[in-house]
């Protein structure tokens, strides 16, 4: 039977401090207060300035903040308390080491969700045997360990039945949310006051995760598990997508972690199982879209000069907003000067961040491709004027030759042209660059003389 149905921790601390902040409608008892709950004297109330005397007890009105049972009080809850009127907080103790006493005597309720036992606070149950404190679901006990008092004598859950001796019987409860969540005796997989007091027999998990993430992160996600039974538990992790799609994570331990596919908050649901004990929790997860990455206007090529050019990626980025440089498309270093000055080519990855999420990255090829060299060739060319030459008939060793009638800049002759008496200049090309330095060819175009022999005519250059 699984006889834990509703939320339960028990955090323990070594260090308990002595003093309490105070609220407005906050509650304490006075010095040796003893008798019943519902005895107004026994309080006062924190009016936002002063501690005065109370003129009603605490979960008569609604108001009620923290409730503190300090200074050696011994407070029998006679009745029912606060069973419409919410009680924030109570506890018992205040760690000065004179033992302060909430006595319960019959069945009786208490209106809160958070009752904390400090190193001298008890929670005792009186000595007619069937007493029982019911509280509602999900309350959250906090009982100090603390070894300069003895649990369960001292401080904790008191655990010895009305006659004094150990607990042989289950006469004595602690309900939560209407089931029996411990009896002083303890019997089957529900634990006793004294395994209580010890952290035995309880299993809760509190979820956390690395939220917000950005849209392409992984999510780590804890269960934070607490309890004895934590190291014996199997965990099932489930996800809620924006989107309402439900699913399973692998894991059965109380880490998971998950690749989110849509922006948007995530609900993850973790469920710890050990011994019929239970406890589910969730926490929810956003994850951020990313940011539109960089534009680009292409890849920057040019053709070596001299001196060398300096090229910058920057200047092919036409997006704003401010941009990292990075040596490689994931990971990789910084780039704070992504430029290139030598024979070489080179590639830089932009990623524009808004603060939250940074962008896929843009790549940048920077290339300076470096020269040919000048063709090679006759540097002294004779043609005959009646064969009408042109440029085509120049010949030289290289490819893709232009011609120019100048040796720097100018503009390439057509293959068309009639060559005259000059001198020419010849470059060659590869597929990037045309080379900076030129052939200089003398052509000479001159009449030629004919010589006829046996009816072969001959035509000889001048």
């Amino acid at each position: 039977m699984k006889w834990l149905q509703t939320v339960f921790f028990f955090f323990f601390v070594g260090i308990i401090s002595n003093s309490f902040s105070q609220s407005l409608n906050d509650y304490r008892t006075v010095t040796n207060a003893t008798g019943n709950w519902t005895t107004v004297s026994n309080w006062q109330v924190y009016d936002g300035t002063n501690w005065v005397p109370a003129t009603y007890y605490p979960g008569q009105v609604t108001g009620t903040n923290d409730v503190t049972i300090i200074n050696g009080a011994k407070i029998t809850l006679n009745t029912t308390i606060g069973s419409t009127q919410f009680i924030n907080s109570i506890t018992i103790g205040d760690g000065n080491g004179l033992i302060e006493e909430l006595v319960v005597s019959g069945s009786r309720g208490i209106n809160t969700t958070e009752l904390n036992m400090l190193s001298d606070g008890l929670l005792r149950f009186a000595s007619n045997g069937n007493d029982e404190i019911n509280l509602p679901a999900n309350t959250s006990i906090t009982i100090d360990p603390s070894p300069a008092a003895t649990l369960g004598i001292e401080h904790g859950l008191y655990n010895q039945n009305h006659k004094g001796q150990d607990c042989k019987d289950n006469s004595d409860k602690v309900i939560i949310g209407g089931i029996i969540y411990s009896s002083c005796a303890g019997t089957g997989s529900r634990p006793s006051f004294d395994a209580i007091n010890n952290g035995g027999g309880n299993l809760s998990v509190s979820p956390t995760s690395n939220s917000p993430i950005c849209l392409g992160d992984i999510v780590n996600l804890s269960a934070n598990p607490s309890g004895v039974e934590a190291n014996s538990a199997i965990y099932t992790w489930t996800a809620i997508s924006p989107s309402n799609a439900t699913y399973t994570l692998s894991s059965t331990i109380d880490t998971a972690s998950d690749t989110p596919t849509e922006t948007g908050t995530y609900l993850y649901e973790v469920k710890a199982e050990s011994n019929d004990i239970t406890d589910t929790k969730s926490v929810t997860v956003i994850v951020n879209p990313l940011p539109n990455a960089p534009v680009s206007s292409g890849d920057i090529t040019e053709c070596a000069t001299n001196p060398i050019q300096t090229l910058n990626a920057n200047d092919a980025i036409t997006s704003s907003g401010t941009i990292t440089w990075y040596d490689a498309m994931t990971d990789g270093n910084v780039v704070s000067n992504p430029t290139l000055a030598t024979e070489d080519t080179i590639t830089y990855y932009a990623e524009y961040s808004d603060g939250t999420c940074t962008s896929t990255r843009t790549p940048v090829n920077l290339t300076i491709n470096s020269l040919p060299i000048a063709p090679t060739g006759n540097t002294e060319q004779k043609f005959c004027s009646v064969n009408n030459p042109t440029i085509a008939n120049l010949i030289v060793t290289g490819d893709n030759i232009q011609w120019y009638t100048t040796a720097t800049g100018g503009t390439p002759l057509a293959n068309t042209t009639p060559l005259t008496t000059n001198t020419y200049y010849a470059s060659q090309s590869d597929t990037n660059c045309e080379s900076s330095s030129r052939l200089a060819v003398a052509v000479s175009v001159n009449g030629c003389r004919v010589i006829t022999n046996r009816r072969i005519t001959y035509r000889v250059k001048k």
